[in-house]
């Protein structure tokens, strides 16, 4: 499996930079099936656009926001979508809201990991979960470089 890496959408991000808090924040992780790739769309999604394909859906474990270096990483601790089950998906999707709620339709989708590059992972009464990297966390900003 070869697991892609933090794919923003515009106004979620935006929206998470701008006026939200990663590790204090209600964020559910949406897990999408692989036909949901036509559907995607970067300039904008929302809840809304994407709860009817939704596969599971939790909320975020333990996020964090740290300096790592130059740069300030986003990460969280493993997402488990089931312990002992059978789920199939592709894509991890990140929506502001609470998971219990659900998420209002209204809520953004702020980014997505693509877990396969191509088709579903699958788990047949096992684990199904997604790790952010050790190192590099889900995503990172970098330190801004000084105007020429």
């Amino acid at each position: 499996m070869a697991v892609g890496p933090f794919l923003s959408v515009d106004p979620g991000f935006v929206e998470l930079l701008s006026s939200k808090n990663f590790a204090s924040d209600n964020i559910t992780l949406v897990l999408m099936p692989h036909a949901f790739a036509a559907s995607i769309d970067r300039a904008g999604m929302t809840y809304g656009d994407i709860k009817a394909s939704e596969v599971a859906k939790i909320a975020i474990a333990s996020p964090a926001v740290a300096e790592n270096n130059t740069n300030v990483r986003f990460t969280h601790a493993k997402a488990m979508f089931t312990e002992d089950g059978s789920l199939s998906g592709r894509y991890v999707f990140y929506v502001f809201g609470l998971v219990s709620g659900p998420p209002a339709d209204a809520d953004k989708v702020f980014g997505y990991v693509d877990l396969t590059g191509d088709g579903d992972a699958e788990s047949v009464n096992a684990e199904f979960s997604f790790t952010p990297d050790a190192t590099n966390g889900l995503f990172q900003v970098a330190r801004t470089a000084a105007p020429a």
